[in-house]
């Protein structure tokens, strides 16, 4: 081995990005599209004297808003590039960016006066958005965990090395010409990296289906405490940083005299944070992301303090002041590419907005903060000082909500090797391979287990590892089909105290118990309960708070079996039932009575789709001592999460899309802790035994959800837009369309929508519809959803409500849109409609259809 290849092989140089971009070349590009930015502000800090003079600034601390609007312009453009990288590809919305960034420096150039400068900073600042965060989702297309985080700090490195070049080549360009030759320079370098990026391979792939909704987006990208939280003290712990970079220029020539030698001062502390980037990649691969970012940023907060008091209680001298900017940069670098990264990390198709939203936070953020402390500088550094601090504090409170306190990593990160690697939430990996690789098992420390507090976790891990118990079947990845009534005690004793884990077949079973762990997991709840059937888990629910002489509250639009069973089963008990309006919100509280134990919902309702404000409803609830349960089966349990919503019980058929895949019936009842004594009683009162193998079938479905879902919720969406299209159709009912009466509530409350969704014809005969519905070759007939076929049936509900009235203009259709392709769904639709009106010329239209 030669004296090069152990640098070549760190640096990944033999690795292909494509068949033309190696690894290394990979990562100089992605350094000097984020580098863009940290060029454009740092080649502008020895020029701010000039550049204000010449445009009639006159006071210094507003000279900085030339950098303030840059970044606030460059945090709000990213949210714009990162979505439409999603939807149209990295390269050509990167290029587009880069177009604008040149037009706005060359505008900068020739800008006269203070308003057209910071215009054209503005434009700038958004052109330069496309670079950075494009560059970021690239890393995170092609990079998970540990592997992300060092690709990231090298990149980094490269990155922070620009703020140590920036104010030097300012400063040459001022001697050698005017200071509007900073931005023809600039003009240059974006032209340049234009070009080199023609040579980037595409890392995104488009998709033909419907786009998710900006909003919808939104909250995939911050759907996790951990995207959230790390992008927030990711900005904080930056806007340490621009404060400081902000007042540098004032600082060193005012503060200490240094005039012209300004740039190598400030270029000291600069090159700390490049030389902390190459460190950092180096370490997490030994220690843990978390460990060296926590530990690094409980440092920061130490010397922050230090730095304060030095600054109260006396004058800071220029070596002082500089010694303690270059530990702190030192630590900043081993805190940013690592904080970036865990905000990163859950996010998978959706990393070009996620890298939008963390950039934007994170900018926005820092411009902000850095602004204030910059613009609050007095001639000395205590305001400077005071800022570090308080920022710093503030990160360090931020990144203890997301781990907990005992989830901050203060020492090495291990993994267990008793633990099959992963298999559960509470053993924390890094590891960027996959867990049964021989890399993986290499990595594995000796000794014991070493248990790590549980961090967050995505629902797509949740649901791939939730319900795993590989050691207690023998390794087997998946809990097998345990049949059987009998089950054996080793000795009488705890026969009569029944101390195992399972004593009869009709209780439980492994298998049963494996997918209720995994279901609770995955809704929030204390503990999960599984029903023979989705009808089976309503009723149980129900009964289980209920007894002669209660009332309960029953939203109108329920599933009508539940209906039935009020009327016909808790009627005859003595439990009296009154439906409300879903649209009623907190007026249900009029509706309460002393008796009152339960107030059940069914949100988007059934068939007709009305979006219940459950907050609302829930405040009420809370304030009576009214135990709030939901039927959650549409939204699943990933696209509602009812416990945050102060719901108690949470009932799936999981028949639906736990299952999938139209071969199991199964129910689950996911409760609060104080909830769940009551349903697990009454459970084992009725001697409800859901089967194994239907369970296993549940877990199968389970472990798919995610992908399944999503598709449902494009393809769904995008027939559901067609049909508003349609002549023959009056209205859609589907929440996820703007056009929907309570939208916002759906946008508010819910993280996306499934497959099922309901129409109203326009006046049509019962044959005209009959010729529709039975020709169709893709859709299927029948009860049920949730699977991966198309289904549709007409309905309507006038004859069984009570609380409300079923106005509709024509037939209603209930669709269930599946996993084929969507455009074979919509042409079968087009023929039915062709047949409709075929139908509706041979058919009298007076016959209008009221026929369920």
């Amino acid at each position: 081995m030669n004296a090069r290849q152990p640098y070549d092989q760190f640096l990944g140089a033999a690795a292909l990005v494509d068949g033309r971009m190696r690894q290394r070349e990979f990562i100089g590009l992605v350094a000097c599209m984020m580098a863009l930015t940290a060029l454009s502000i740092g080649i502008m800090l020895p020029a701010l004297p000039e550049v204000g003079a010449a445009l009639g600034i006159a006071e210094a601390n507003d000279r900085q808003s030339i950098i303030i609007v840059y970044l606030l312009a460059f945090a709000i453009g990213q949210l714009v590039f990162g979505r439409l990288s999603d939807l149209y590809g990295r390269k050509p919305v990167l290029l587009a960016g880069m177009t604008i960034f040149v037009g706005g420096s060359i505008a900068a150039a020739l800008s006269f006066d203070e308003q057209s400068m910071l215009a054209a900073r503005a434009v700038q600042g958004i052109g330069a958005a496309a670079p950075r965060v494009i560059a970021i989702a690239l890393v995170r297309d092609r990079y998970v965990g540990r592997e992300m985080a060092r690709i990231m700090s090298l990149a980094m490195a490269v990155f922070f090395s620009i703020p140590v070049l920036a104010p030097t080549i300012g400063l040459g360009l001022l001697h050698a010409g005017t200071w509007r030759w900073i931005f023809d320079f600039l003009v240059v370098a974006g032209i340049g990296l234009s070009l080199w990026c023609l040579r980037l391979p595409e890392t995104k792939r488009t998709f033909a289906a419907e786009p998710l909704t900006l909003m919808l987006a939104l909250r995939g990208a911050l759907g996790t405490r951990q995207t959230t939280g790390y992008a927030v003290a990711a900005g904080l712990m930056l806007g340490c940083v621009l404060a400081y970079i902000s007042s540098a220029q004032q600082i060193f020539v005012d503060v200490f005299g240094l005039g012209e030698l300004f740039p190598l001062a400030f270029a000291a502390t600069a090159i700390m944070i490049a030389g902390a980037s190459i460190t950092n990649a180096m370490l997490i691969s030994r220690v843990g992301v978390r460990m060296l970012s926590h530990a690094s940023l409980a440092s920061f907060v130490v010397i922050a303090a230090v730095f304060v008091l030095e600054a109260v209680f006396g004058p800071v001298g220029l070596w002082p002041f500089v010694a303690a900017m270059m530990i702190l940069s030192l630590l900043f670098g081993f805190v940013a590419p690592n904080f970036n990264s865990l905000a990163m990390e859950p996010q998978g198709d959706n990393a070009g907005m996620a890298a939008s939203v963390v950039g934007c936070v994170t900018t926005g953020i820092a411009a902000l903060a850095g602004g204030v402390v910059g613009h609050l500088f007095d001639g000395t550094v205590l305001p400077l000082a005071l800022g570090q601090l308080g920022l710093s504090v503030l990160a360090f409170l931020v990144v203890v909500w997301v781990e907990g306190p005992r989830g901050m990593a203060f020492a090495r990160e291990r993994r267990s090797p008793q633990s099959g690697i992963a298999d559960k939430p509470c053993i924390a990996t890094d590891a960027t391979v996959h867990p049964t690789s021989t890399h993986a098992l290499a990595e594995l420390p000796p000794g014991p287990a070493f248990h790590v507090p549980p961090r967050p976790r995505t629902p797509q891990t949740k649901v791939a590892h939730a319900g795993r118990v590989p050691g207690a079947n023998f390794g087997f990845l998946n809990a097998p089909v345990f049949r059987g009534s009998t089950v054996l005690f080793p000795t009488a004793e705890k026969f009569v105290n029944g101390d195992q884990p399972y004593v009869y077949g009709r209780k439980s079973t492994p298998t049963v118990r494996a997918l209720e762990e995994a279901i609770a997991e995955l809704e929030g709840g204390a503990a999960c309960s599984l029903t023979g059937s989705g009808y089976q888990a309503v009723t149980t629910a129900i009964m289980a708070f209920v007894k002669s002489g209660d009332h309960i509250l029953m939203v109108d639009t329920v599933y009508q079996p539940t209906r039935e069973f009020c009327t016909g089963i808790l009627a005859k008990f003595g439990v009296g039932t009154t439906y409300y309006d879903p649209l009623i919100g907190d007026g249900i509280a009029r509706l309460v009575k002393p008796n009152t134990r339960l107030i059940f919902c069914e949100s988007p309702g059934s068939q007709t789709f009305e979006v219940q404000d459950i907050r609302a409803i829930s405040r009420v609830a809370a304030e009576r001592g009214i135990w709030l349960l939901i039927d959650n089966t549409w939204a699943s349990p990933l696209y509602f999460k009812p416990f945050e919503h102060g719901v108690d019980v949470s009932i799936q058929a999981a028949t639906k899309y736990i299952g999938g895949h139209a071969d199991a019936v199964l129910g689950s009842i996911t409760c609060t802790a104080a909830a769940a004594k009551h349903v697990a009683k009454t459970k084992d009162l009725l001697g409800i035994c859901p089967g194994s193998e239907e369970a296993y079938l549940g877990m199968r479905g389970l472990r798919t959800l995610p992908m399944r879902l999503a598709q449902h919720h494009l393809s769904a969406v995008r027939v559901a837009k067609w049909l508003e299209g349609r002549p023959e159709v009056a209205r859609v009912l589907h929440p996820a369309l703007p056009s929907h009466p309570q939208h916002h509530i759906w946008e508010r409350d819910f993280l996306g929508a499934s497959g099922l969704f309901s129409i109203v014809l326009k006046p049509a005969s019962k044959e005209a519809v009959w010729a529709m519905i039975d020709g169709l070759t893709l859709f299927g007939i029948g009860f049920s959803w949730g699977g991966y076929e198309s289904l549709i049936i007409p309905f309507d509900p006038t004859s069984y409500r009570t609380a409300t009235t079923w106005s509709a203009e024509g037939p209603a259709l209930r669709l269930h849109i599946g996993l084929e392709d969507v455009e074979e769904l919509i042409a079968d639709l087009e023929a039915g409609f062709e047949r409709l009106a075929a139908a509706s010329v041979k058919s009298p239209t007076s016959e209008l259809m009221s026929f369920l």
